[in-house]
């Protein structure tokens, strides 16, 4: 698999943790979502959104929870931008 260029890869982050905070609900200060609507939301591959989002998470910027129905299914992920991952996506 090619790299891709360091800045490509930052845009990316950016792009994601806007669209993150965008969706955020206010009293819960996370947003529930499914990889699936993210991929079809910001038009990404499944590859460059998994692969940002662990960047994200590793860098402490994106808090994930799994999130799972009744029957034990993972159904989302709860998502929740930290305060350095506002500021970094500002930058």
């Amino acid at each position: 698999m090619a790299r891709i260029p360091d800045a490509e890869m930052e845009a990316r982050k950016r792009f994601i943790l806007r669209y993150l905070i965008d969706q955020t609900c206010p009293v819960q200060h996370d947003v529930r979502i499914s990889l699936t609507t993210m991929m079809v939301e910001l038009e990404l591959t499944s590859s460059q959104l998994r692969i940002a989002l662990l960047h994200l998470k590793a860098s402490g910027y994106v808090q994930v929870e799994r999130c799972f129905a009744k029957n034990g299914a993972q159904v989302e992920n709860a998502y929740r931008v930290t305060q350095l991952g506002r500021v970094y996506s500002n930058a």
